[in-house]
């Protein structure tokens, strides 16, 4: 292909009759005359195997019922060094060759431009004073060298009174890849003030296509000058850097395409946490859905459950199906993302990359729609894996090395240095940061991902980067330091009452009726003096979290006084055996240096949130009796002790604090401050949103006359709250 030649196609032609297919085409107008040894040869004498219809000249060709097409080809010279269109192959119809071509198929010989590789300079290809007029387009076939992994195009004009818009496009086609995945299409500005810069990825010893076009809404004549020049800094480890759990450095061998500055950089920027399906549902799809004759196209949908701990970018990727579209083997694929309330978050298909989504805080619901008119091939896929690819608040940088000796030991780091061609440099990545790993983020088997440059300019930062994952293994425990004071080490049988006593508290705020209260008469004679016993109580009676408890603006609370009454005698219990001043003591505290003080720590904690329980249960009580209450003393008596429950519960929490929440809406409520209510409400559901909060909402907008927002809320409630998913 570097030498000019001509080129000559000939198919099935021998056989067709004379016509004007065997006219001599004028020449195209960037072919050469051909030499002697190149002339185009001759149509060759039908074969005498041939049928006596085939050799003999079209009119006395009887009518086919079913005309063949038959192959011809137009010959023509290829001299350029780039490419040229070989005219095209003509079929014809034997029957009827007069009517001309029944399709063409039209062909392009590429020829890519040599490079100069022996200069000491950075390979590359220029062009000098090129005019653009609109919709021009200039392309240009290149093989880069073997070592290069980005290219930079350089723009640049003279012209100080114009400026012009140029769409550069860049691609390379590989083997069982789609042709987006190295590819480029940007519009540039370019101007006499300074040259415009495009760097742009590249994959060494594959063809590359280089197009400038000037944009066709662009009015006006340009000459510009550019630049294509290719830089190379290859790593060993291919297209991406396995970091392993055993806390080793990643060693890596780096070659340059020429001189060229290095400065890695490493950054993990991803958690990636795998889920499996909590439900999967495969089906057939309606009669609609029917391949002729009769292939029924089947859907499966699986759903999957996870929880954001913080608010973070989120991007769900499926890694089986993920970056195949209509080259997939299944007919088709989507997922959609709900929050807990069915509302639609987002939806995305086959490329991850292009869709993330900003989720606050809470519960959500993954659902993944797949269909194939093979139902044996959507079974294999019912526990099919899902990455919810997670952004850490900050990146975790990797330390590199130059040595294993001083990576093993941690001396000094790889700062930056210059690498020759033919030589290698290496490196070693230190794995991840044990103080970066932490047990509320971090879990056995999730990955971190991110990525790994090695370029100082900042051109080859910006497109020369690999994908870098890490493994990491369990989070170490904290274990606390140990104290001057030793202590007796603590009983083990001790140790099992404790959290035998804690287990069953827990499981009793879990149970109702009957069960429930067989449990709390156990726990109170077994543990008579242990506060949860009657918080937990508390708190299966009066959830202090669903919002179907919240009251009603003009509805009476639908529970008796007798069941008050005996929520505001088990609260007594827990506040009665607390000793609030002392408790406000510690919390006043601003350093406790005692031997224990982590202990003492987390029992006043304890002792706390029990006060702060059993305080919310005593003034919800109160409010629901305040209700209930028929006359003017009896109120004025609630109220007097519910002053003073506030008052005792202020000393110890925030009305905006999560447990406060809900006992803070009823007081508003009892006492008519709707404004308060209202802010209230609103921080609810900010936290957790649910319809009922929304209706006490509306209620409280009501109560203020504000009809326009109590009706702009109802009317919303279909759209943040529906009924069922939405169907794929």
């Amino acid at each position: 292909m570097n030498a000019a030649r001509a080129l000559a196609l000939r198919l099935r032609t021998s056989h067709l009759p004379p016509g004007p297919h065997h006219a001599r085409y004028p020449p195209h107008p960037h072919t050469r005359t051909p030499r002697p040894h190149e002339r185009r040869a001759r149509p060759r004498p039908a074969p005498a195997h041939l049928p006596p219809a085939a050799r003999t000249p079209p009119r006395q060709v009887p009518p086919h019922p079913h005309p063949t097409p038959h192959l011809t080809s137009v010959p023509a010279s290829v001299t350029c060094d780039m490419c040229r269109v070989v005219r095209s192959i003509n079929a014809y119809d034997v029957s009827c060759v007069e009517k001309g071509p029944v399709f063409r198929i039209n062909i392009t010989v590429l020829q890519p431009q040599p490079l100069p590789l022996d200069a000491p300079a950075s390979p590359h290809f220029a062009e000098r004073d090129v005019l653009f007029r609109p919709a021009t387009i200039k392309r240009h076939f290149v093989i880069p060298p073997a070592d290069a992994t980005w290219a930079v195009l350089r723009l640049s004009t003279a012209e100080r009174e114009r400026s012009g818009r140029f769409l550069v496009h860049t691609m390379q086609l590989l083997p069982q890849r789609s042709c987006r995945s190295h590819e480029t299409h940007k519009l540039l500005n370019v101007t006499a003030e300074a040259p415009t810069y495009l760097p742009f990825q590249v994959v060494g010893g594959v063809t590359l296509e280089v197009a400038i076009a000037k944009y066709w809404a662009n009015i006006g004549e340009l000459v510009v000058d550019y630049t294509v020049e290719f830089h190379g800094l290859r790593p060993d480890f291919g297209s991406q850097l396995w970091l392993g759990g055993a806390q080793a450095p990643a060693p890596v061998l780096l070659s340059a395409l020429r001189l060229q500055e290095v400065q890695p950089v490493a950054q993990l920027k991803h958690t990636e946490p795998v889920y499996r399906p909590t439900e999967s549902k495969l089906a057939p799809l309606t009669a609609r859905d029917v391949i002729p004759p009769g292939r029924q196209i089947y859907q499966l949908i699986n759903t999957y459950n996870f929880h954001i701990a913080k608010a973070t970018e989120v991007s769900p990727i499926v890694s089986l199906l993920c970056d195949t579209l209509y080259e997939s083997e299944y007919e088709s694929q989507m997922w959609m993302l709900y929050n807990s309330c069915k509302q639609l978050m987002a939806v995305g298909d086959a490329y991850p990359s292009k869709y993330s989504v900003k989720l606050e805080k809470g519960e959500y619901v993954l659902r993944l729609g797949v269909r194939h008119d093979n139902r044996a091939l959507l079974e294999r896929l019912q526990e099919l894996p899902v990455v919810i690819q997670q952004r850490l608040p900050q990146p975790i940088t990797l330390d590199v090395y130059c040595s294993h000796s001083q990576a093993v030991t941690g001396g000094k780091k790889f700062t930056t240095a210059q690498l020759h061609s033919g030589h290698l440099l290496p490196l070693y990545i230190a794995p991840v940061p044990t103080d970066k790993l932490s047990r509320s983020t971090i879990s056995v088997g999730q990955t971190l991902s991110g990525t790994v440059t090695f370029a100082k300019e900042e051109s080859g930062r910006r497109v020369d980067v690999y994908l870098v994952r890490a493994a990491p293994c369990d989070p170490p425990r904290r274990t606390p330091a140990p104290h001057a004071h030793a202590h007796a080490p603590p009983r083990r049988h001790d140790e099992y009452a404790d959290a035998h006593r804690d287990l069953a508290a827990t499981w009793l705020a879990k149970l109702e009726g009957d069960k429930l209260e067989q449990l709390y008469e156990e726990m109170l004679e077994k543990y008579p003096g242990y506060l949860g016993t009657h918080v937990a109580y508390l708190n299966s009676v009066d959830s202090p979290t669903d919002p179907k408890k919240l009251p009603h603006a003009a509805e009476e609370p639908d529970v008796t006084t007798a069941w008050c009454e005996q929520l505001i005698t088990i609260a007594d219990k827990v506040i009665k055996q607390i000793d609030q001043d002392k408790l406000l003591a510690y919390l006043g505290m601003k350093n406790d240096t005692r031997a224990d003080a982590t202990k003492i720590k987390q029992e006043q904690e304890r002792l706390r949130g029990w006060a702060v329980e059993a305080l919310c249960r005593r003034g919800a009580a109160l409010c629901r009796l305040h209700a209930l209450a028929q006359g003017g003393a009896a109120r004025d008596k609630i109220d007097d002790a519910l002053r003073n429950n506030l008052a005792d519960l202020l000393r110890l929490a925030d009305l905006t604090d999560t447990k406060v929440q809900h006992y803070g809406v009823w007081h508003c409520f009892t006492m008519k401050h709707w404004g308060r209510a209202i802010k209230l409400l609103n921080k609810i559901l900010e936290e957790r949103p649910s319809r009922e909060v929304e209706e006490r909402l509306a209620g409280a907008y009501r109560q203020l006359g504000w009809e326009h927002l109590a009706l702009c809320v109802q009317r919303a409630l279909p759209a943040k709250y529906p009924p069922a998913y939405r169907p794929f």
